[in-house]
């Protein structure tokens, strides 16, 4: 992938393969002309795979996703198998120099607790031998206490990715999973940025350079 001396990142998140936030992502690519689009998970829901993966490698740039609770297997089966489209589930990537490392995560019951992982313990032990303090981390749930609120009251993220957080200093963070709790937080020196579609919006373009954020700037 490219490299260069700054990273415009257009980030989204719980598109659930529907038509109407897949036009709010191709146009939003298309106006701010990014050079990554990167996807914090529940990217086709049960709905459309193909269709979703369609949109998605028709976009000028390549695709880092991850993947959350709504992508059941063979979704992810068919984005992780279409050129263009990058599973990022424990792996790295380095686009204009700067380095993102990606994590994908399931839906426990009850809800309202955190996001599990099979093998919880063991995915964390190796998400943070990845991350770096100059790190974008990606991954579905928000850390619990940040960018978190079901109806604006309960915290629902996830325990284990707030340790990872305070534990190795990445610089930026994307989530989405509460759709309400569209926005920005910090854990310490943490950008966290939750960039759902789910309420409306139409995520964020993310500027980043030697491994800092410059701006966030939220698109309708």
């Amino acid at each position: 992938m490219a490299t260069g001396a700054m990273l415009h990142l257009y980030a989204a998140a719980d598109i659930h393969g529907r038509r109407n936030r897949l036009d709010r992502l191709c146009r939003a690519v298309a106006d701010c002309r990014p050079d990554v689009v990167v996807l914090a998970g529940d990217v086709t829901g049960w709905l459309a795979p193909k269709r979703t993966r369609d949109r998605l490698a028709g976009l000028p740039v390549p695709v880092l996703t991850v993947f959350g609770n709504a992508d059941p297997p063979w979704a992810r089966r068919v984005l992780s198998n279409t050129p263009g489209i990058v599973p990022m589930d424990l792996r790295e990537a380095s686009v204009c120099g700067e380095h993102i490392v990606g994590v994908s995560g399931t839906v426990p019951l009850p809800f309202a607790t955190r996001i599990r992982w099979i093998g919880e313990g063991r995915a964390m032990e190796k998400l943070s031998a990845l991350v770096r303090p100059k790190t974008i981390l990606v991954a579905h749930p928000p850390p619990r206490g940040v960018v978190d609120r079901v109806l604006g009251r309960w915290h629902a993220g996830c325990g284990s990715i707030a340790k990872v957080v305070r534990t190795t200093l990445p610089s930026l963070m994307l989530c989405g999973h509460i759709h309400e709790a569209g926005g920005i937080g910090r854990i310490g020196s943490t950008q966290v940025v939750n960039c759902t579609l789910g309420n409306g919006g139409a995520g964020a373009l993310i500027t980043f350079e030697k491994g800092r954020v410059l701006s966030v700037d939220w698109l309708e």
